[in-house]
């Protein structure tokens, strides 16, 4: 019967009791995917820390942060010595939430390393260069940059010009990805620090030395900023933070930083600290004065900055991709947005923490910071342009570029074939783009050895010192266009690719003058290098490729031969060779390759693995494009060889494994859709397997979408109350959540209108706002599957707090009838003089006015605990005060007699909502018993505590924060949260009863029709619909306070009618049996 009572006939029906299923598996099998920890590949970085601790000025009050100078060494140092020997150049490490200024170790120990070891071993693969985009601001264009970056780049081939000096805050741990405040505080205290790290070593100069003159050019005039997490958005809001001085900040490093929204969007103040530092950096770099003009840059506020945002891709749950990335702030002239499975020499997807200690990430950029030196100043580059172009040669991997992932718009002109000659003959002179140094001097071997190949594939597996010939016109013939070469010998050292317009010689000076060098457009390889051994290893022992060059139809016009040179083996001066050589050529059509997965085929891999085979003679690239992106569902792949003749694979994984580790990835922005780009033998066959599991998407689901799933939650709860107001003004029994929920769902009504009118108008103010979307089906998808799930949340919130206040009212109800007669005969033994002491302390003023008052006493003490303490307290006062009345509802309707039957009828009476919502009133009922009172008292109230309990738990993680510094902070809680707090007060007191509703918009019919409160709910659920959808719940505060206003003037002009007579609001009353 309890059952019965709880859901009713009417109130829980297989449409609802279907999206509670399915909610609750998916989060049952994503908390469970929470468990499974993948490898990541990383190497573990090890240092001998010491930090030196930078006293505070004289004249500044003491504060709760500090400022370290990171020094690497196990000997014991003398800590004012160090300081005074300052002159490196000064970066400041800023911790994320609730991280430790200690973080800064793996950085600071990996740029002391690389400034005592030198630079990097030189690479002969092509590096990256800007993009038409990034070298826009450039008066003479972009290829002066890329050529002055490159040549800077060989002059750092012994040692670099100065060393890094790391500094760290440190920040007491605090969590500032929960509260605005502290990320304020943060802020102001790193501005701060960066002034004392100036001062610090202006004065380290002065005890040093006596030269005062050359002050100017040997002290630094600015700070590199690297911040982690919450730590870099830190380090931008100190950049436009107003107390900063002029340039103190040209260069801004963050790694795993949320920059477009918050991680935790759920306070008002924090999204709308983001909002305004994201404001000030748009303006910072627009124009207004001379809009489109490249010569109006340099006057911008921000144009000295220079960002990049380093995140780690799919591994990072805390700080997605699409929330690090600076498009919209930063423009692509002054600004870098990488993810580590990009980056050159990293290869890997990381976690939130592993990025801040991985060695491979952490050598590359402490590399990369140190070649941003200039050699005259000592000091970063003062070009933003020299060091975007120093970023881009040292991060980003060429190869988006090379497999057609970027568009022509973006494409560098220097990535345009050159069209300089470069003769063969070492003897002669000669340099273009992708041509080999002069310096490497090849053996002149004769030319009777040259192969000609009749094939379209090419394969070398040895390195015997002749050179292939592959004629153009022939092999590429039968739209077989493009050309592309995998190996693992390193380009210019093992093996060089020249572009002949005819074939030469020697002897052919005139021909050799018009022939061009490619080999050093090759694009290194994830893979990674070659391994090397002293004596060459077995065909079984073959290495993987580790550089690919690609040709299209548009580079070989005009040409019409290849030639593959190899060297000999004394060539490698001393380096031991591969353990087995490889190379394989292969003329090839593009179309042949693209392999298209439809979203369903790709979605059917969660109930059993699907194979894709790949015949011999296949092209060596192969494309696979998964329609559904691997964001909403990750894909695992295993590549096995089906057959390969006599040879074995070259290139195939006989091992299974993360498809992240053993192939190319592409996510075009704005698509999704997921290119995956394998590089296999030609002349083998391949079985590609490929499986979803269902734990990792429901967990990468609630991860990615968690954000729009709080918002959807409250539009649905505001759609609810939407409903119960429209029942009662139509004089009809308010429904219950359940049933409110349930209806909602009817297809095609009202579920299409509540469910797409917010899909579609979101669309149209993206397309407005000139923002790229993605696809429109793709996106509807994935909304209705997180409004699925927030519905299916909310009803197990509804069902499990109703089970409980049934429980506690039946337990009370049962306790109390027991112990009747108890309670009353000590009540007789009380004594008369405690009894009129009760009375005297009643009859005080103030316990006088809460005894008549109460309901008021704990609206003004949930105001003063907004106000003066946290919002959250007044909010959670509130959450009681819906609970209690909830509570005496149930209870009431519990004394009755024959409460269960009763109840149970009540619940199946309810009129049918679509009635209710067509407006079709047979027989209003504007008296009904008090029992059904208690139950639409519960209904109402039962409402408004979900909708309220989500708001004050969207606050907790503020009150977390804000506990961790109780006793040390005693200023009053931002004004933005406590007056929308304010609003929900409002909302929970004063609108608690559906009698507080005034007609607004008419409807045609009756005028009984007109909506009044309902057309309030459905306003706000709307907003909080779009709310959600721009993964901002926080503004979903908002609507809340605004129907606390309107609700508060609707009770004035309620009263005001009231006491002048006026009767036309319909009441309904009710009377007891």
């Amino acid at each position: 019967m309890m059952k019965m009572m709880i859901f009713g006939r009417s109130s829980f029906k297989p449409r609802l009791l279907l999206v509670v299923a399915a909610a609750l598996v998916a989060g049952i099998v994503g908390l469970l995917g929470l468990q499974n920890s993948f490898p990541t590949g990383c190497i573990m970085t090890y240092m001998y820390p010491t930090y030196v601790p930078l006293p505070a000025p004289a004249n500044t009050s003491v504060s709760k942060y500090g400022l370290f100078l990171y020094h690497e060494g196990w000997k014991k140092i003398d800590y004012e010595l160090k300081l005074v020997q300052l002159s490196g150049v000064p970066v400041l490490f800023i911790p994320g939430n609730g991280g430790s200024y200690k973080q800064v170790r793996s950085l600071a120990a990996e740029s002391d390393r690389a400034f005592n070891g030198g630079p990097l071993e030189e690479s002969f693969y092509q590096s990256g260069v800007l993009t038409n985009e990034e070298g826009s601001f450039e008066e003479n264009g972009i290829k002066r940059v890329n050529d002055i970056d490159g040549k800077d780049m060989n002059a750092l081939r012994k040692q670099y010009y100065n060393h890094l000096d790391w500094f760290a805050v440190d920040l007491d741990g605090e969590h500032s990805a929960m509260d605005g405040r502290i990320l304020e505080e943060h802020t102001e205290y790193v501005v701060q620090a960066i002034h004392r790290i100036l001062d610090r070593y202006k004065e380290s100069l002065e005890a040093r030395s006596k030269n005062m003159a050359n002050f100017a050019t040997l002290l630094p005039k600015s700070v590199i900023l690297v911040g982690h997490s919450m730590g870099g958005f830190v380090a931008r809001a100190a950049v436009v933070h107003p107390g900063l001085r002029r340039h103190a900040v040209q260069t801004v490093v963050t790694l795993s930083s949320p920059h477009l929204s918050p991680p935790v969007a759920t306070q008002p103040s924090l999204g709308y600290y983001f909002s305004r530092i994201n404001w000030a950096w748009r303006k910072g770099y627009s124009s207004r004065k001379h809009p489109g003009l490249r010569s109006s840059l340099s006057t911008l506020s921000l144009s000295h900055v220079v960002v990049v945002s380093i995140f780690g891709g799919a591994r990072d749950y805390q700080v997605r991709s699409k929330m690090a990335s600076l498009d919209g702030l930063v423009p692509s002239t002054h600004g870098l947005s990488i993810a580590a499975p990009g980056m050159l020499n990293v290869w890997l997807g990381m976690e939130h923490q592993s990025i801040l200690w991985c060695n491979q990430l952490v050598v590359q950029v402490s590399h990369t910071l140190l070649q941003m030196i200039d050699q005259k100043t000592g000091q970063p580059f003062s070009s933003p342009s020299r060091r975007l172009a120093t970023f881009v040669r040292s991060l980003r991997s060429p190869l988006p570029q090379m497999l057609g992932w970027m568009s022509r718009s973006q494409i560098p002109e220097i990535s345009q074939l050159a069209r300089k000659p470069a003769v063969v003959s070492p003897n002669e002179d000669g340099y273009s783009t992708y041509s080999c140094s002069n310096s490497i001097k090849w053996p002149d071997e004769s030319h009777e050895k040259d192969l000609f190949i009749e094939t379209y594939a090419v394969t070398i597996l040895a390195m015997d010192g002749r050179r292939r010939w592959l004629d153009i016109q022939k092999l590429g013939s039968d739209g077989r266009d493009h050309f592309v070469l995998v190996t693992n010998l390193v380009p210019c050292l093992g093996i060089r690719v020249h572009l002949w317009p005819e074939r030469g010689s020697k002897e052919g000076f005139s021909v050799n003058q018009r022939v061009l060098e490619v080999t050093k457009k090759m694009v290194q390889l994830p893979a990674g290098p070659a391994p090397r051994q002293i004596e060459p290893g077995r065909q079984t022992e073959q290495a993987p490729p580790s550089g690919v060059l690609f040709l299209s139809s548009e580079d070989l016009q005009g040409f019409r031969f290849i030639t593959l040179m190899v060297a000999p083996r004394p060539i490698l001066s001393g380096r031991p060779p591969p353990a087995a050589s490889m190379a394989v050529g292969q003329f090839y059509k593009p179309s042949e390759g693209r392999h298209t997965l439809p979203p369903f085929w790709i979605a059917s891999t969660i109930l059993g693995h699907k194979d894709v085979q790949l015949v011999e003679n296949h092209p060596l690239l192969v494309n696979l494009t998964l329609s559904l992106s691997t964001g909403v569902l990750p894909v695992k792949m295993e590549m096995k060889t089906a057959s390969c003749g006599i040879r074995n694979s070259v290139f195939a994984n006989e091992d299974p494994g993360d498809l992240e580790h053993t192939t190319l990835w592409s996510a075009r922005r704005g698509s999704r859709e997921t290119t995956v780009a394998i590089l296999v033998d030609p002349l083998c066959a391949y079985n590609i397997r490929m499986s979803a599991s269902l734990p990792s998407a429901a967990t990468r689901f609630l991860l990615v979408h968690g954000l729009e799933i709080a918002g959807f939650a409250v539009a649905i709860l505001l759609f609810t109350l939407m409903q119960q107001a429209r029942a009662w003004e139509l004089d009809y029994p308010v429904p219950s959540v359940l049933a409110s929920m349930e209806y909602n769902l009817r297809l095609p009504f009202p579920f299409i209108y509540l469910s797409m009118i917010p899909l579609i108008i979101y669309t149209t103010l993206e397309i407005a706002n000139s923002e790229s979307t993605s696809s429109f089906a793709s996106f509807v998808l994935v909304s209705i599957a997180c409004y699925g799930f927030a519905t299916g949340a909310v009803a197990i919130l509804a069902t499990l707090s109703q089970i409980i206040l049934y429980i506690a009212a039946s337990v009370h109800f049962f306790v109390k009838r027991r112990c009747m007669g108890w309670i009353q005969r000590v009540n007789a033994q009380i004594p008369s003089r405690v009894s009129n002491q009760l009375n005297v302390c009643s009859s005080l003023w103030v316990l006088g006015s809460i005894r008549s008052r109460p309901l008021f006493a704990v609206m003004v003490l949930s105001i003063l605990l907004v106000f003066f303490v946290h919002p959250a307290l007044g909010l959670i006062v509130v959450v009681l005060v819906h609970t209690c009345n909830c509570y005496l509802a149930l209870y009431s309707h519990q004394q009755q007699n024959n409460f269960m039957l009763s109840s149970d009828e009540a619940l199946d009476k309810q009129v049918p909502l679509e009635k209710v919502d067509n407006g079709q009133i047979a027989s209003p009922k504007p008296i009904i018993s008090f029992k059904d009172a208690q139950l639409e008292i519960f209904n109402y109230s039962h409402g408004l505590l979900l909708v309220h309990l989500i708001a004050a738990a969207m606050l907790i993680p503020s009150l977390v924060a804000w506990g961790q510094r109780l006793g040390m902070d005693r200023s009053l809680p931002w004004f933005l949260d406590a007056s929308l707090s304010f609003g929900i007060i409002l909302h929970g007191f004063v609108g608690s009863k559906l009698d507080v509703n005034t007609p607004l918009v008419p409807f045609p019919g009756s005028p009984n029709n007109d909506a009044g409160l309902s057309f309030v709910y459905a306003l706000a659920a709307l907003y909080s619909y779009l709310a959600g959808l721009a993964l901002a719940p926080y503004r979903v505060f908002h609507a809340l306070a605004i129907i606390g206003a309107l609700t508060t003037v609707f009770r004035i002009l309620d009263r005001r009618g009231r006491m002048k007579g006026d009767y036309s609001l319909r009441r309904r009353h009710f009377h007891r049996h």
